[in-house]
């Protein structure tokens, strides 16, 4: 039986991209977990939506329970290429308050490094 969630790791700019192909559910928990857990920078992480086809609300849950995850590590998780029926999800149960949402993988990825380069030069400036 085919896997009805396949989970894989690429990188953009640097920065770790976690590509959720499938239908996401709770039953995928550890493969996320895993996939996250086994990334050697846990600073800036993309998850990549593009071919995810459902999420149900315990999927959900799970996004929330990495975001916290993440947070614990100081860490930041960004959703990119979400379809419209998923953005509308992820809105409605008011994940936009705490993760950023971008349309594609590599405008999150140039926003990060962005973001990065801005901080950085202010740490430089400072010193």
């Amino acid at each position: 039986m085919e896997k009805a969630l396949k989970i894989h790791t690429t990188y953009a700019n640097q920065i770790p991209v976690i590509h959720l192909e499938g239908k996401f559910t709770s039953e995928y928990q550890q493969e996320i977990f895993d996939a996250y857990g086994v990334l050697s920078d846990k600073k800036k992480v993309i998850l990549n939506f593009q071919k995810t086809e459902y999420i149900n609300s315990s999927g959900i849950a799970v996004l929330i329970q990495l975001h916290n995850k993440a947070t614990q590590e100081k860490g930041i998780i960004t959703f990119a290429a979400l379809n419209p029926s998923l953005r509308h999800i992820i809105e409605i149960v008011g994940l936009t308050d705490f993760v950023k949402l971008y349309e594609s993988e590599q405008e999150a990825a140039e926003d990060i490094q962005v973001s990065d380069e801005k901080t950085h030069g202010k740490q430089k400036s400072s010193s």
